[in-house]
């Protein structure tokens, strides 16, 4: 069984581990933005909960402290990934609407969520109430070692309720990540509650970030190869989308003039150098806004 396990939790390390790369070093050739940088920590916090999760299973024969201390951090990275993976997917539904209420409101729930599980985890200190080794020094489940799975879950269903109210703003990507995500992550987490010999945290990690990679092919195919900011296409997604929900909106067009005499006695690699800039200045300057590229000068 823990053969099993352990090497199920292998695998995930490997996965998310070849996902980092790919999209690291083959994906981002531009500034990061929020979303890949939140990408970018929901790997990270999950190659962190399994790699000590794999420690923990691994090297059992240590001192009861030792064990204590890898088993404490264990369940501190798997809620912060649980946390961040579930900011994320709010990032990706709110994207699209203009009232940020829905989004200030997960955002307070995400971290009441959070600091309630961390309290847990300090509690578990003085009382083993999420686990504890005996008087052999044998890792054992505590009374409430189970609870820790409802963090998801609770997640998954405020994440449902904003999906569907907020359903007509949502994107063609975001739609195929709710249809197929939360039953995978309810599925499994069910599963671990139900047979908790079975590690599934691992496991459910890498298929959640798998979903997402997949995904974020089309995220970077709606952003300019150039500037990093929204392309044409994603600006058309943005209006359809808003004037669909009725919500209020304002576009303010900006086009360079003459900006081939800047080629012509700079080069391309200038000109390409200042549309870059003039894409960061629009992007940042105006933080309620977003910037688009729509043509070759035109923003």
């Amino acid at each position: 069984m823990l053969r099993w396990s352990l090497m199920g939790e292998y695998l995930a390390l490997l996965l998310l581990t070849i996902i980092f790369i790919r999209y690291y070093c083959c994906e981002v050739r531009v500034a990061f933005t929020l979303k890949k940088k939140l990408f970018l920590g929901c790997l990270l916090m999950a190659a962190c909960s399994i790699l000590l999760n794999i420690i923990s299973i691994a090297f059992a024969s240590v001192p009861i402290w030792l064990g204590t201390l890898m088993n404490t951090g264990y369940f501190l990275f798997t809620g912060a990934a649980c946390s961040l993976f579930a900011f994320f997917f709010f990032l990706l539904t709110l994207e699209h609407v203009y009232d940020q209420h829905c989004l200030k409101m997960a955002t307070i729930v995400l971290r009441t969520l959070f600091a309630i599980y961390v309290l847990l985890v300090v509690i578990n200190l003085f009382n083993g109430i999420l686990f504890y080794y005996n008087a052999q020094c044998v890792y054992q489940r505590g009374p409430l070692n189970r609870v820790v799975y409802l963090l998801p879950i609770i997640q998954l269903i405020f994440l449902a309720i904003c999906y569907f109210r907020n359903r007509k703003s949502i994107g063609a990507s975001m739609v195929y990540i709710m249809m197929s995500m939360p039953p995978v992550v309810l599925l499994l987490c069910l599963f671990q509650i139900f047979y908790p010999d079975f590690y599934m945290n691992g496991i459910t990690f890498a298929l959640v970030s798998v979903i997402l990679f997949f995904s974020f092919q089309s995220f970077t195919g709606d952003l300019d190869s150039l500037t990093g900011i929204r392309n044409r296409n994603n600006f058309m997604t943005e209006l359809s989308l808003r004037i669909g929900s009725r919500q209020p909106l304002q576009v303010i067009l900006v086009s360079l003039l003459s900006f081939s005499d800047i080629n012509l006695r700079y080069d391309h690699n200038t000109g390409d150098a200042l549309l870059y800039e003039i894409a960061r200045y629009l992007n940042y300057t105006y933080p309620d806004g977003r910037a688009f590229r729509i043509s070759n000068v035109t923003f």
